[in-house]
């Protein structure tokens, strides 16, 4: 059965159209996963060149990296009072992956991941069960359901909605500004692209800024948000436990 179709001129998947589920929550948007899949590419790229570089001393590559590495271990160390290797393994791994979906817009015919809802909120899901899991690994399920009836059992509802309702804070605040940047700069090329006034603004640098700005900038910045918020969980998670065994000693 074929399940491919098309919604707002874009190809999609239907993939549990066969089990008469046919939801657009459920399709499968292939410009979402030719975004994805170039953001892979530029991973492994990047990832071979700076494997390539990182063993020439005198390589300005390296000094780069040695020091966002540095800086990235200075920020988890003062979030979480100490680093560990997994934590920031996890952490500069979601960022590189949420920096590369973010940045694949400046590629001609190729849109950003994350304007699709269903990649930030997947994404939104991944911190939230990883900060969720380490909290339950760390102080057992007994402990950590605790919380959910502290001060008074009648909490319970609310504690449950306060931790679902950060999945959706840290999806949707990526989206937005992610889709707000999408928006704004394509009614600007809209805008000047056919225009006379267009030429003037290429041959003035002024286009190539646009595009760095939303296309550099902007993907770091709410790359670096994201990240930062996933840590901030993360850290609340750690803070919970030292509390624990102060009140122990």
């Amino acid at each position: 059965m074929n399940n491919l179709n098309m919604l707002d001129g874009k190809h999609h998947i239907q993939l549990l159209r066969d089990f008469g589920i046919t939801h657009q929550f459920f399709n499968l948007n292939m410009a979402t996963l030719t975004g994805t899949w170039v953001a892979f590419g530029f991973i492994i790229l990047t990832t071979c060149v700076v494997r390539l570089c990182i063993g020439n001393q005198l390589s300005a590559l390296r000094y780069a990296c040695l020091e966002t590495t540095r800086s990235f271990i200075d920020m988890c160390t003062q979030s979480l009072g100490h680093f560990e290797y997994k934590h920031g393994s996890f952490l500069f791994a979601l960022f590189v992956f949420i920096f590369m979906c973010n940045m694949v817009g400046i590629i001609p015919h190729v849109e950003e991941p994350t304007i699709d809802i269903n990649t930030t909120f997947a994404l939104g899901i991944i911190s939230f069960f990883y900060s969720n899991g380490y909290a339950i690994y760390t102080h057992g399920i007994k402990e950590y359901g605790k919380e959910f009836i502290q001060p008074f059992f009648v909490m319970l509802p609310l504690h449950i909605i306060g931790k679902l309702s950060s999945i959706l804070s840290i999806s949707f605040r990526l989206f937005g500004n992610i889709m707000g940047g999408f928006v704004i700069s394509n009614m600007y090329f809209s805008a000047v692209g056919s225009h006379w006034i267009g030429m003037i603004f290429n041959f003035a640098g002024f286009n190539l800024l646009i595009t760095g700005f939303f296309g550099l900038f902007e993907s770091f910045i709410q790359a670096f948000i994201f990240t930062l918020l996933s840590l901030t969980y993360l850290s609340l998670a750690l803070q919970h436990e030292e509390q624990e065994e102060k009140s122990n000693a």
